[in-house]
């Protein structure tokens, strides 16, 4: 499968500004929930890359997931949030909400069950890591060059296997993943993907991190010692700053995270959907004009 990965990234950001009115809407809910999350991180003093991090911010993964899938559905089909119900309905709009709802659910399931195994991952990887280092005079010549081919191979894998992320967006529209799996096979499917998440992401996560900046301040990341020099670097935490300011810097980013995620969600339906059309999905994506 090949991607225009340029295309793919401009459509995200294209699209996600059109509907700029209809996902405040549907991201207040999900901006606040996840916004709970964090300063409860914050103020409980856990550590990010610990497991007790991933189950205090399961509620904000879900509502990610329902605003992801909510919005992708409307992408994909061009149905709209919330769904009008008749007084009576037919067998037939049963039927159809029905199959509606299924397609959201698993969607929803499908994005924390990958945030979920992301986030475990990323833990198991850094415990592994800490515990080598700990006592690196332990660990042998030949040790030394195992871990380096397993790093490589690790990040092999990791490379392959970043397609596999995706698969709640075909869920949307019940979408079999065994067929769709053989139509995004191929190692370079995965290179392109990452590259539309490059593009998707790193520019809109800089310019949060820049502004943050602001929010934060250079002393609230460096402390100095009497003499005036530094002391440590230390990691900045909302309670660093007790005053209003701490927690817009923890809203601000919050915010990043929740635009950056949707954007690049929907440039990964635009990169998907030809093959998502062969399962019954009708884009309503806007397309610029090109003139030759």
């Amino acid at each position: 499968m090949k991607i225009d990965i340029v295309q793919s990234s401009l459509m995200g950001y294209k699209t996600v500004w059109e509907e700029r009115e209809y996902l405040l809407k549907l991201a207040l809910i999900p901006i606040l929930v996840k916004f709970v999350c964090m300063m409860s991180v914050y103020m409980l003093g856990i550590n990010v890359l610990s497991f007790k991090f991933v189950f205090v911010m399961l509620p904000s993964y879900f509502m990610d997931g329902w605003f992801i899938a909510q919005f992708l559905r409307t992408l994909l089909t061009g149905e709209r949030w919330p769904r009008k119900i008749p007084s009576e309905p037919t067998q037939e709009q049963i039927s159809f909400l029905l199959w509606r709802a299924r397609g959201i659910l698993a969607a929803i399931l499908c994005f924390v069950l990958i945030m979920v195994i992301q986030g475990g991952a990323l833990v198991f990887l850094t415990d592994i890591q800490t515990s080598i280092l700990s006592r690196p005079q332990a660990t042998p010549p030949e040790g030394s060059l195992m871990m380096l081919f397993l790093g490589v191979v690790l990040m092999l894998f990791s490379i392959w296997s970043f397609r596999l992320l995706w698969l709640y967006i075909p869920l949307i529209i019940l979408t079999p993943l065994g067929g769709f799996l053989k139509e995004i096979r191929g190692f370079m499917t995965s290179v392109y993907m990452i590259g539309v998440w490059v593009m998707s992401v790193v520019p809109i996560m800089f310019f949060v991190l820049f502004i943050a900046g602001f929010f934060i301040g250079a002393d609230s990341n460096l402390s100095k010692n009497s003499s005036g020099e530094l002391k440590e670097l230390t990691v900045w935490s909302p309670m660093d700053s007790p005053s209003i300011i701490g927690f817009l810097a923890v809203l601000w980013r919050v915010i990043g995270e929740v635009v950056s995620t949707v954007i690049v969600a929907t440039a990964m339906a635009y990169a998907m959907k030809d093959i998502l059309i062969k399962y019954g999905a009708k884009p309503i994506f806007k397309e610029p004009n090109r003139q030759l």
